[in-house]
């Protein structure tokens, strides 16, 4: 399984989780198996790219995104790709990785999402 944690910059597991998805400066790749972690810019539309960020995720194949927080528009692109978001990550992606793992994070859902970011 492809998990994606957007960060603040690049830094493997110990890279710091931005508290929004959608103005992280990259979003951190891993895979769950390995922990091998690779590194996927983020040039969507928030940094002048022409994509969303979410269309570059699922671009990139990912099956779960863990994130601090993001707005409803992302949640439903993300749930229109088949891509499950858990928010309230924070901290660095190794400790997100292990809170995921053990339920620690809700499931985003339009209830839970960032209600002023909505655009």
């Amino acid at each position: 399984m492809k998990i994606c944690v957007p960060v603040i910059e690049m830094n493997g597991l110990q890279s710091i989780v931005s508290p929004h998805f959608g103005r992280a400066a990259a979003f951190a790749l891993v895979d769950d198996e390995t922990l091998e972690v690779t590194a996927l810019q983020n040039d969507g539309q928030h940094h002048g790219g022409n994509l969303t960020p979410s269309a570059i995720i699922s671009q990139a194949g990912v099956d779960v995104v863990l994130c601090g927080g993001l707005g409803v528009k992302a949640v439903r692109l993300f749930e229109q790709e088949g891509i499950h978001v858990f928010n309230n990550a924070a901290g660095t992606v190794e400790e997100v990785l292990k809170a995921y793992k053990s339920g620690l994070l809700p499931e985003a859902t339009d209830a839970n999402s960032c209600q002023e970011h909505i655009h």
